[in-house]
Order: structure tokens, then sequence, then C-alpha cells
């Protein structure tokens, strides 16, 4: 973990190089191996600290440095430290603003300046320098990264940026010169970037922290810090509203009218573009605008680089502000901020205000720092050894720009290559190149291989045949011949010849065992030790824990997802679900799984779909997942045409609990499995409680299957639980699909309708629902017309068969009533439910309110809460809740 720059990355990076494409600094982002990993490093000398990265990770990657930890152990040592409050503090955390500078003050924090009233010297600043300097057309510079960028890469409009100090430097002088105040000073900071402003040698000595709102309220909640209410101590008028965008602007055009011009622009990416496409006209003084406000974050400072990005979803922080700046204008004439005061009137009473300011004291300069940012083009030739070296021959191989490596054109990407930000390995195209080599080397290989078996098979007949003709051939000289010289020759001639045949042997046999030929000796083995290991094996039953695992199961059945999780229940899996293929795609888009299940059939994308677009998705990490495809046609050659597709493994439904735990052990990795080892059992038999007696007595649907897929007769109460309630809205589906002729989705829900019967055990309906489906996929209407009527009958009289199981929930006699408090009570323990994820917490919640008569309109509420919260629905929960109480 690389900490050499404000903004650095962590050990998540996986090298899926989005931040290459959203950063405006091309070698601020560099792309290594590490440890046979990909990662992207940051070159502190070239980032500017603009956050686009940190917004763009999906992986947690990047994170950002400040001086909160710092801050707050001066303070425990007693250093005198004063604050600078940025006025978005107040705007994004206004419930705990005021407690939060009391608990500072509390630890020892001395004085509380808002930075709101440095704004307003700024704005003090810039009109008197546009007036004595006639500087027009320049640059506003209240944000360091868009200053950063300048000074590092476009250095030629350095003179035309404001040498106004920025208002947290504005509150600082002043509060060094004109208040005399010599402790050290933390500004409580929207900004990472302010990091670099604060240690610039033009800024040296005026402020020592940059405290960020995010790390800043992360240690204020985790060491419970409050306090009495404070406030800051200056009273300060419009520079409340500068962290918005165009802030500075509407500052500014208060003292002097709508009619001036000025260019507002701000975005990460945006701005620096457009600074870069109108640098000559900005340089040579060729725009009408007074000044242009820019800014990095495209929602102003109120929603800066170390806020929280959740504050930016909505615009709570905005309307605060809003009503700051409102509060801050004056309906008494004769002021500054006065309402009906003329532009004119105005800026003569600001004037006024800051008479004693002296304009030079809040003068700063810029560096050039473009030098250690610079990079160089190739030339034709360089560029042409880089492509060859990527094995980009062809102009259109040069031009393909899928923008996979992170940048815009191949040709930046050969840039970066050159100047060592990247390697040709993060090309995509160089890795597909470089695979099919492979493939066409292992062909060559095993072409190689055959030849070689072949020669070595005629070979060993051609050198074998001669050799033992010659050992015979003399064999039979020793036996005849009577003259010893003869005789000690041919002694001489057989052990050659022995020892050439022994060393031809041994070379013949190794390259039998590299053809993989070699010959298999047959062995005697005592059957009784195996029936020993078998009994020792009895003895056990191994079993298996997987905490840290994370399983994605996609399938559009509720109740195939409740199976899975009662299934694994006591392995401790964590299990995410997804109820159709987009769903699972955004799932998986989010973090990395061990194991994705996909559904094969389901409304939209089926299993294979969601599999392709998974594996065609250079940026998703779970490109590489193990993927099992669920089926219930369990038919012969479905897991060979599986594989085929793609699928790293097959498994048919029902699921069966065994296959389905060694499919995980299988293909969980080893460090995150722990076994455990228990006294076997026989197949347990399963006992039926005696309130599932009556439905397996009925003989329409074998409670013992049921149980048995279910995982325990608890969870099979919730299976016919769901597929009970779901008859009404199910068979209305199906009617409906049937009456428009629609036989897609009608084959679909019929395959859903089959695989739901068949978990709980109606297989007798099940085989029914396979015939309806299969004749939905050879368009068989005919059958379809024939049958169809009958199957709605049989699975609407499920309702009556298995609603006597749930005939008490709705019988409220006798119970005493619940009342408004309990109710109150019980939903908000919901929404934390809700909140947590938690379903066993859900359970716990209904079981409980079964002992009590309702009232029909909230008991219909807490029955639609049911049904999300079965469906995973928790945030659909949170905002019914939210709506009805």
């Amino acid at each position: 973990m690389n900490k050499n720059s404000i903004v650095y990355t962590n050990d998540n990076c996986i090298g899926c190089n989005k931040c290459i494409k959203v950063c405006s600094a091309i070698g601020a982002c560099v792309s290594v191996e590490e440890n046979g990993k990909a990662r992207i490093d940051v070159d502190g000398s070239k980032c500017v600290a603009c956050g686009s990265c940190i917004d763009v990770c999906v992986h947690g990657a990047r994170e950002f440095m400040d001086d909160t930890v710092r801050f707050f152990d001066d303070l425990s040592k007693g250093e005198p430290i004063s604050l600078l409050l940025a006025p978005a503090f107040k705007a994004n955390y206004p419930d705990e603003y005021e407690s939060v500078l009391g608990g500072l003050k509390e630890l020892g924090v001395n004085r509380i300046i808002s930075v709101s009233f440095g704004a307003d010297i700024t704005t003090w600043g810039y009109l008197n320098y546009i007036n004595e300097y006639n500087f027009v057309g320049g640059i506003s510079q209240p944000c360091p990264a868009a200053v950063s960028y300048i000074e590092r890469y476009l250095p030629e409009l350095l003179p035309k940026v404001f040498p106004v100090q920025s208002p947290l430097m504005c509150a600082a002088i002043y509060a060094r010169k004109e208040l005399g105040i010599t402790d050290k000073l933390a500004f409580i900071s929207p900004c990472i970037a302010k990091k670099l402003e604060i240690e610039d040698p033009h800024n040296e000595g005026l402020v020592q922290y940059n405290v960020t709102f995010e790390h800043l309220m992360d240690y204020v909640r985790l060491h419970k810090i409050s306090g009495r209410s404070m406030h800051s101590e200056i009273e300060y008028g419009l520079g409340s509203f500068y962290p918005t965008p165009g802030g500075l602007a509407e500052n500014v055009k208060w003292f002097l009218g709508d009619s001036v011009f000025i260019r507002q622009i701000e975005g990460e990416k945006h701005l620096y573009e457009w600074m870069h496409i109108n640098k000559d006209r900005i340089k040579d003084e060729k725009t009408p605008f007074l000044f242009i406000d820019a800014l990095n974050c495209e929602k102003g400072c109120i929603c800066g680089t170390a806020v929280n990005p959740e504050k930016s979803k909505t615009d709570d922080a905005l309307y605060a502000l809003l009503d700051i700046r409102e509060r801050s204008k004056k309906e008494t004439g004769n002021d500054a901020w006065s309402r009906p005061d003329t532009p004119e009137e105005r800026l003569k009473n600001f004037n006024e205000q800051f008479k004693d300011l002296k304009l030079e004291d809040y003068l700063r300069g810029y560096t050039d720092r473009s030098r250690e940012c610079r990079y160089e083009l190739p030339n034709d030739e360089q560029l042409e050894a880089i492509f060859e070296s990527m094995n980009k021959t062809t102009e259109e191989s040069r031009n393909i720009d899928c923008t996979c490596c992170g940048y815009e054109s191949c040709k930046q990407m050969a840039t970066a290559i050159f100047n060592g930000f990247n390697h040709k390995e993060n090309c995509i195209y160089y890795e597909k190149t470089m695979v099919r080599e492979l493939e066409m080397e292992k062909v060559i290989s095993e072409k190689t291989a055959k030849a070689k078996t072949d020669f070595f098979a005629n070979i060993s007949h051609e050198i074998r045949t001669p050799i033992n003709a010659i050992i015979g051939m003399n064999e039979m000289i020793l036996r005849e011949t009577s003259d010893d010289g003869i005789a000690m020759y041919s002694e001489s001639i057989q052990n050659a010849g022995k020892a050439l045949l022994d060393l031809v042997n041994d070379i013949l046999d190794f390259s039998d065992v590299d053809a993989q030929t070699a010959d298999i000796t047959s062995v005697t083995y005592d059957l009784s030790t195996y029936r020993r290991a078998q009994r020792e094996r009895e003895a056990y039953k191994e079993t298996f824990i997987a905490p840290d695992a994370e399983v994605l199961v996609i399938d559009d059945t509720l109740m195939n997802l409740m199976v899975f999780k009662s299934l694994l229940k006591h392995t401790k899996i964590k299990i995410d679900t997804a109820s159709s293929g987009d769903e699972g795609l955004t799932q998986a888009a989010k973090k990395k799984y061990d194991i994705i299940f996909f559904d094969h059939m389901m409304p939209g994308k089926d299993g294979i779909e969601t599999l392709h677009e998974l594996r065609e998705s250079s940026n998703n990490p779970n490109r590489s997942t193990t993927a099992v495809c669920l089926t219930a046609n369990a038919i012969p050659g479905a897991e060979e045409q599986y594989l085929r597709v793609g699928f790293d493994a097959y498994m048919s439904k029902p699921v069966d609990p065994k296959k389905l735990e060694e499919l995980i052990l299988k293909y969980l990795p080893s460090g995150k499995v722990q076994i455990t080892k228990s006294d076997a059992v026989s197949e347990e038999k399963i006992d039926i409680p005696d309130n599932l007696a009556p439905l397996s007595e009925s003989g329409v649907i074998n409670v013992t299957t049921g149980i048995r897929n279910s995982g325990n007769a608890d969870s099979y109460m919730s299976m016919l639980k769901i597929y009970y309630d779901s008859i009404d809205e199910k068979s209305d589906e199906i009617e409906r699909y049937y009456s428009e002729g629609d036989i897609e989705n009608y084959t679909i829900k019929v395959h859903a309708l089959k695989s739901s019967s068949r978990i709980i055990g109606a297989t007798a309906f099940g085989e029914k629902a396979q015939k309806m489906e299969d004749a939905g996929k050879k368009s068989d209407t005919r059958y379809i017309d024939e049958n169809h009527d009958a199957l709605m009958v049989e699975f609407k009289d499920f309702k009556s068969l298995i609603g006597v199981l749930f005939a008490d929930d709705e019988d409220d006699s006798g119970k005493p009533e619940a009342d408004d408090g309990l109710l109150d009570e019980a939903f908000s323990e919901m929404r934390l439910a809700a909140e947590d994820f938690d379903s066993d917490k859900f359970d716990e919640i209904f079981e409980r309110l079964a002992g009590y008569a309702i009232s029909p309109d909230k008991k219909d509420m807490i029955a639609r809460i049911r049904t999300l919260a079965d469906n995973f629905d928790f945030g659909s929960v949170t905002k019914l809740i939210d709506e009805h109480t």
C-alpha cells in the first residue's frame, strides 16, 4: 500500500482500470503488477486530488489521507489549536454541527472562526483586484484541485489565476494579522485537495491541519465526542454561499449587479477538458467573461471530495445553505448585505467594512509544477515498435479504442506504455491474441507429441528387432562353436548387445511415460481392506462451515431462494439473492463472490444470457467466478450442454442437500472452509409433525419429500406459506399469459410453478406442469389448450388443501387486542430489521404479533410487509412503514 500520495491505493485493488478512465491527469494512475496481481497505484507528484477515482471505484480501493488523527493527538497533548470552519459543515450536519463543536471545545479547542467570513474577504479582494489592475477574464482560485491542475498541466494559464487568496487562507490571515491568534489552525474541511493548498510553500505557516468532514465525523462518532451547543464567533455575509456551484459568482453579482458576465463551470473531467480547449482564448484575454468561476466538484464544496457520497444524493445541504444565505441578508439599509440597497450602495458599504485591510496581505503566488508532470509522445518509429509488441499489426487493430485499458484510444495507451504508466499486458486485445497464440501452440504441441509417439512406436520395432536378432544369432554361435577365440568374441558381443538392449528399452519406456502410453500393471488388492476403510469412514461424517464465503443465487422463484438459504444455513455461508438476470448482474458488479448459481429459465435474461453478459464484462469482479447452472430439466446430456456454454458445474432441481454441499465444498477456496467432523448417522428418518399429518394423508403432497427439500419441518412450513400466499397471484399471471397467447412467458411461469411444486412435494402436479412447459417450448398450443383449464383448477385447489395449516393465523378470537403503542414498537423493530437485512428478526416479530387481535387495516399492512420481507425486498418494507406510520 503506497501512501506517498494524498490519494492512495489500498489492497482491495483488482486493476479494473476505472480510475484511469476518469483521471484527468495522464500518469497519475500507474498500472503495475504486484505479486502476480494487477493494481493501479497513484503517483502523488501528478495527482491533483480531484477525487474522481474515489467516486468511481466500486471495490473501495482508493482512500485519502488528511490530518484528523494528528489533530486529535496534538489536541490531547495540550497543543493550542483553533478552528477554521467551512460553511458546508453546518449545511451537511445541521443536527450534529453544534454538539460536535461543543465536544471539540471541551477537548481543548480555543477559537472557532467561520470560513464564511474569509469568503467575504475573498469577494472583497476579487472586486478590488479587478478594479485596481483591470484583471478581467481570470480564473478563480478557491478550488485547490483546479489550481493544482493548472500548476501541473496548464502552467501557461498561471498568470490568469487570481492571486487573491481562497476563503480558507483569507480567514487564516485575518485570524493571525487582525485577531492576533497564534494557535495552530485546523480547517474543518469538505475537500481532500485542501491539504495541497495548506502545504503549499506560498501558504507556509498559515494553517496546520486539514481535518476532513468524513474522517472527522467517523472519529467523532467512534469516540462519542459531543458537548454543549457552540457556534462560530464572527458574523458573516453571503460568503456562506461559496460552497455552492456559482457561489463566488453570486457574491460578486450582489455588488456589481446581474449584468456582469461570469462563466461558471464545474465537474472533475468537464472542467479540465474545457480549460484545455479554451486555454488560448483565456491566455490571450479573448473571452467575454469578467472572470471564470471554476470548481472541481460538480455540486460544489457542499458535496466535496471529503463529504460522505450519500450526502450528494439529496439537496438537503443546498437547502440548508440557501436558508443560511437568506438569513445573512438584511432588511435595513446602509449595509453591505442590505436587500433594499442597490448593488452600488452595497459595494460602498462593503469597502467601508474592510477599509482597514490591505489587499497585498491577501495575495499569493503560484508554482509551475509541470516539469515533473510532463510526458513524452512517442515518434512514429517508437509508436510502431510499441504497437508491434502489443500484437497490433494492422491499422484496424490500432484503432479499436475499446477503452478497457482506461484510456480513450489505443494511441493513448501506447503513449502510456512509452512513459511507463502502463504495460502491454493490460491491453485486452494483446491478451486475446496471446490466448490465440497459446491455443495454436497447444495444437502444434499436441501434433508434435502425436508425431513423437508414432515415431517411437515405429522405432521401437525397428531398433529392438535387429538387436534381438543379433543377440539370438550370437547365442546360436556360442552354442555351436568349438573355437575358444570365437566363443570369447561372441561372449563380448552378447554382453554388449544385452547392455544396448537394456539402454534402448529404458529410452523407449521413458518415451511411453512422456506420451502417457505407459502400461498399467495389475496388482492384487484385498477387498477386506476397502471394507474396513469404508466402515471407518462411516464412523463419522464430515461437515463444514464457511462464514467468510459469499455466494450469489439468481432465481426468479422465491421458494428456490428460500431453499438455498435454508439448506445452507448451518454452513454460515453469506448468501445474497437476485430475482432476475439484470438484478443478478447488478449484484455481481458490487463485490466478489466465491460461487454464483444461475437458474436457467427466467423471465427477461435467462441463466445462459446472464452468464455470457457477466463473462464479457471486463470490469466485473466476478468475471471468472465459478458459475453453476440450476435447472429442473435433468435430461441426459444436460450437464455437457451447460458446461459447453460456459458453466463450471450443473445442478438439478429440486436441490439435493448432500450434492449441494459437495459441490460447494469442491469450489470454495480451501482457506474459507473449516471442516468439522461429527458422529455419523444413517440417512435420517423424517418424522412428520402432527399438524402436517392431514396434508401427508391426502396423498396429493409428499410431505416427506417436501421436508427433505426444505431442510427441516420449520423451513417446510415457510415454503408452504409462500406457495399458499402466491397461488392467486401466480394463477392470475398464468391465466393472463394464456389469454394473451404469450407462449414464451406462459412457459416461463409454468416452469417456475413446476419447480416450486416439486419443492413442496407436489411431485405429480409438478409433472403435469412439466408437460405444459414442454408443450410451450415446442409451441404445442393444442396440448396447452386441452390441459390448461385442468391444470389451473388443480393448482387453485391447493389453496383449500394447504390453507387449513394457516387457518389459525386468520382467527383472532380470544386474543388480546394490539394497541397502537405495541404496533408502533413492532413497526420500529421491522424498520431496523429491514435496514439490517435480518430475516430471522422478521420471523420473530411476526410470530409475536400472531398472538394478538389486530385491526383489519393494520393486519393488511402487516401482511404486505410480510410478503415484501419474504421476497427480501427490504427497501420497500422501509418505504411502506415510512408512508403509513
